[in-house]
């Protein structure tokens, strides 16, 4: 089987966020364990820990959001001193992308938002 039969449904979805300036890595994560699936990252991203944060973040934040009643929560980010992680998902797929400090967060989060369509089976 040839390398192009092999392409991931996720792939499209990664590419579209890694073309953003900007983007450090974007994940497509299990978001009951915190496992990677797929990912694309630059060097020195640490897809492993970032996976884990994003499936945690994303699981608090919905209970969090629900808990408050505001509803299911769709988008959440976290800025911190190198950068942003933003995140969304469903109950299964979490979408993690990590961000330079100077990207722009606004469109990163539309991208995502598009993008989450793409998880749901």
């Amino acid at each position: 089987m040839s390398a192009s039969a092999r392409i991931s449904p996720f792939s499209a979805t990664l590419q579209v966020i890694m073309r953003q300036r900007g983007i450090l890595g974007a994940l497509i994560v299990d978001a009951v364990d915190g496992i990677p699936i797929e990912s694309t990252l630059a060097v020195g991203v640490d897809g492993e820990a970032v996976a884990a944060l994003a499936a945690s973040l994303f699981d608090h934040a919905c209970r969090a959001s629900a808990t408050a009643n505001y509803g299911a929560g769709a988008y959440f980010q976290l800025q911190a001193e190198h950068g942003w992680l933003c995140v969304t998902g469903t109950s299964e797929l979490v979408l993690a992308a990590v961000a330079e400090p100077r990207a722009n967060v606004a469109l990163l989060r539309l991208s995502m938002l598009r993008a989450r369509e793409a998880l749901v089976p």
